[in-house]
């Protein structure tokens, strides 16, 4: 759904704006070098992959509108997950932000909203237990889904220009996100005792959730023509906790990225 919705929003964004102002459109090839950790389990490094960010800027004087996104990616692995502890991801986020560019035209200011989208699953838990003389064995697995929204405020800067060159910074934070989470369990039984039926039990809750997320940008970028190529780092930092306290999910992660974008 996540895809469906984002493609078609930038072709018709980018069909409108191009009738006046300035529209750019772009893509980030992201590495991903961090760690995910939760209060039952512990912290599992992140594997490092490619991840592609889409985006589409459109400006009107000191006003532009931003939007970007992350397809639906994973579910990436991580490395050695103990039984009952997440095994992989599965991430989708989309944020988008309406712009004023100060008097300096060298700063700019911006409030909008993040969206992150995120399946986790959950490595197997084995048992097994005497029954007299036969033996029943257990199966448990679990998958956690969110969709958390929040407002988000951006404060960015352009610290050097040269010629065709510049070096960019900004930091964005959404301090106050909100979402339900799902969670839906199954527990499988077998045993080698004569007709003993399989049975399979589905457990589902909610429960609701808070989170944070900080995410700072610093790129270099070169103009040759109506494109533009860009390396640099960006850093997300997202922390989520259930309502009782205790942690849901950490993600600190560092994206190291190279970039291609051009003006329609």
């Amino acid at each position: 759904m996540f895809a469906a919705l984002l493609v078609p929003a930038i072709l018709a964004c980018a069909t409108t704006f191009t009738r006046a102002g300035e529209t750019t459109i772009g893509v980030t090839l992201n590495g991903t070098i961090g760690t995910h950790s939760e209060a039952v389990g512990g912290s599992a490094t992140l594997p490092l992959i490619p991840v592609p960010i889409f985006r589409i800027e459109h400006r009107e004087g000191r006003f532009s509108l931003f939007l970007e996104g992350l397809p639906p990616i994973g579910p990436i692995g991580y490395v050695n997950p103990a039984p009952g502890t997440a095994s992989g991801t599965k991430i989708g986020m989309l944020d988008g932000a309406l712009r004023y560019a100060l008097p300096s035209r060298r700063a700019w200011i911006g409030m909008g909203e993040t969206v992150i989208n995120q399946t986790t699953t959950y490595a197997p838990i084995l048992a097994s237990f005497p029954a007299g003389s036969y033996t029943v064995n257990l199966v448990a697995d679990g998958v956690d889904a969110s969709r958390v929204v929040g407002a988000r405020y951006e404060i960015g800067a352009n610290l050097l220009t040269r010629g065709s060159q510049r070096l960019d910074l900004s930091v964005a934070a959404s301090p106050s996100m909100h979402a339900r989470l799902a969670q839906t369990g199954t527990v499988s039984s077998s045993s080698d005792e004569p007709g003993f039926v399989p049975r399979t039990t589905i457990r589902f809750t909610t429960t609701a959730e808070t989170a944070s997320l900080v995410d700072a940008h610093a790129g270099w970028s070169v103009i040759r023509g109506r494109s533009t190529f860009s390396a640099g780092l960006r850093y997300l930092n997202y922390a989520a906790k259930f309502d009782d306290g205790t942690e849901a999910d950490r993600n600190r992660v560092l994206l190291p990225f190279v970039g291609w974008s051009t003006k329609l």
